[in-house]
């Protein structure tokens, strides 16, 4: 569908335009001849568009017909030039190659340009090779099966940080982060490499070239050989195809790594390292999950125990020191401000917490007012981790409460909602305000209470994260202490316990998982210090109401959940006096034959 520049909308109801319209969006300034004007460029296939980095709205709009120059600066690494007509429009970006690569990659969707072909053999880390045809273009390699049907690969030239040549004297190796690498075959290597330097050059990208290696030697350095090296096997495994009527894999999550598997020989076919996972989605199909990389790569499954693979690849994400965000919301490149640098991150964490804090909804005109404040919200989540703003904090005090207190109070109920109070309350600031402003305490607890009641898992996880969080905060101990007794205070803990008992047979596993961790803060060492005598005797008499069911937590998919279910049953035999209890359990315990599985699994 194409669009009329002149249709495009201006102020406030153009932040939503390109919130919905943007394919992708990065952070540029514009050269002017007293200061530099901080922008953010906008991509899509209709239109590249310049807005404000401070109040999203429009500042300038281009099809792509009235582009005929794309250009870098011989001058200056950073700048580049866009020719609109016959104006020249000098721009500075911190990612210029990676930049000019996307805007000659969508010029070029339009534009008829001369490529160079070649046919090669692509090979596999078992050495079986298919035949292939390669493009190379000004931006980048097309990759396209001579299998009917198969979509065509697009590889930007700044995707690639090596090229190796093997010692086949044919084959060369383009190498990639997350130590991924594509190995092909020609006959004429040479021309194939040049083309690419050329390509390089005339972008401004000084493309490394490694020393010959031989091909058996790079597939030593693979992700696949040190999955194979490990030691400790698979902690869960589970079956999963790429699609409907796709082969079988058997997905498996180690120590360090995400693994596919062959079904029927067992062969290493993918891994990534599980540290690498910073995106889990839940697909509308209820078969579908997308695992999405650090490197923006995206691996789509289909699996009947897609609940089981979510939770447990979360659980291990979160055992390799990785934070992933699970969501029913996909990733949309409208709303993500790609390839920002650590003060650009900084800079924009500032301009998101404002366009919130000082959200004013009477002076929005021509969309509603808490419409547009939840763009706001949704630019936050995408462009913030979880774990809220990373960049001196101390100085964004004062906005971060701001914030709060606007999203409590305009903020629509859901998942973008609750992600947006789980980032605002991990900040020391956020946690801290909770605790001291009784107003912010009863509306996050009610905001809690509520999302405790959904029906939808997602909704359940994210109301347990913010849980966790004002259970077990960055605050000093006795800041802790106050927040931990406001949440036992106001019936969450009950609430918690009522919807484990809803999930605990056919439930969520994802659900279960975030009930058990927040009464691991609570009840657990090292985190029942900051838990007062009385309510933690509270807590231990509401878990033991579970009964027989509290050994089902053994049989969960995710490793953590029985190890926490372990620590709880022995904090209820050594720090209570509930006798009856005990024994009661004990002899359930003896039923179910728990201890010598709980040895097994530890």
């Amino acid at each position: 569908m194409s669009i009329e520049i002149s249709k495009i909308p201006t102020g406030s109801q153009s932040v939503k335009f390109f919130s919905q319209m943007t394919e992708k969006r990065m952070l540029v300034k514009r050269v002017g001849w007293i200061s530099n004007e901080d922008l953010q460029i906008c991509i899509s296939k209709n239109f590249v568009a310049l807005i404000s980095n401070t109040s999203y709205e429009t500042v300038d709009v281009w099809d792509w017909q009235s582009i005929v120059g794309i250009q870098p600066s011989i001058q200056n690494s950073e700048e580049f030039i866009i020719v609109v007509g016959s104006t020249k429009h000098k721009m500075l970006s911190n990612n210029r190659s990676y930049l000019l690569c996307l805007l000659l990659q969508y010029k070029y969707k339009t534009k008829h340009q001369e490529f160079t072909t070649f046919n090669a053999k692509k090979i596999k880390v078992n050495k079986q090779s298919i035949d292939i045809c390669i493009q190379i273009q000004p931006y980048g390699i097309i990759e396209m099966s001579n299998k009917p049907g198969k979509k065509e690969k697009i590889i930007l030239l700044t995707d690639i940080i090596r090229i190796i040549p093997l010692d086949d004297s044919q084959s060369i190796a383009l190498v990639f982060d997350g130590n991924q690498f594509i190995i092909y075959s020609f006959s004429d290597r040479r021309k194939f490499a040049a083309e690419i330097l050329t390509r390089c050059k005339q972008i401004g990208i000084k493309m490394s070239v490694g020393n010959e290696l031989s091909i058996e030697n790079l597939f030593k350095s693979s992700n696949i050989r040190k999955v194979e090296q490990e030691d400790g096997g698979s902690l869960v495994e589970l079956k999963a195809s790429h699609g409907p009527g796709k082969i079988e894999r058997i997905i498996c999550f180690t120590e360090k790594w995400f693994v596919e598997r062959d079904a029927s020989s067992y062969t290493v076919k993918y891994a990534r390292a599980l540290n690498d996972v910073i995106h889990i989605l839940r697909g509308r199909d209820a078969m579908e999950v997308v695992v999405t990389f650090a490197d923006g790569n995206q691996r789509v499954y289909y699996t009947s125990q897609r609940e089981a693979f979510i939770a447990t690849l979360f659980d291990c994400s979160l055992a390799a020191k990785a934070d992933p965000i699970i969501s029913d919301i996909p990733r949309f490149g409208s709303l993500i401000i790609e390839r920002m640098t650590a003060s650009e991150c900084g800079q924009s964490e500032l301009t998101l917490l404002k366009n919130i804090a000082n959200f004013d909804p009477t002076k929005i005109t021509g969309i509603e007012a808490v419409e547009l404040f939840m763009i706001h919200v949704f630019l936050l989540n995408n462009n913030m981790p979880p774990s809220g703003p990373q960049f001196a904090e101390a100085s964004r005090s004062k906005l971060i409460i701001q914030a709060l207190e606007k999203l409590l109070t305009i903020g629509k109920p859901g998942e973008g909602f609750l992600q947006c109070l789980h980032r605002l309350l991990s900040t020391r600031i956020g946690y801290e305000s909770f605790v001291e402003n009784k107003r912010i305490t009863e509306k996050v607890t009610e905001v809690i209470g509520m999302a405790l009641q959904s029906v939808k898992p997602i909704v359940l996880f994210w109301a347990l994260r913010i849980t966790s969080i004002l259970l077990c905060s960055s605050a000093d101990e006795n800041i802790e202490k106050k927040g931990k007794l406001e949440v036992m205070t106001h019936g969450i803990p009950e609430r918690i316990f009522a919807t484990l008992v809803g999930n605990i047979k056919k439930g969520s596993p994802l659900v279960i998982h975030g009930c058990v961790t927040a009464f691991k803060y609570i009840v657990c060492e090292p985190y029942s210090y900051t838990t007062e005598f009385n309510m933690f005797n509270r807590m231990m008499n509401i878990i033991s109401g579970l009964g027989r069911d509290v050994f089902m937590l053994f049989q969960s998919p995710c490793i953590s959940i029985p190890h926490i279910a372990g620590q709880i049953l022995r904090a209820l035999v050594e720090e209570t006096d509930m006798d009856e209890r005990i024994k009661e359990l004990q002899d359930y315990a003896l039923l179910e034959g728990t201890t010598l599985k709980y040895l097994q699994i530890a």
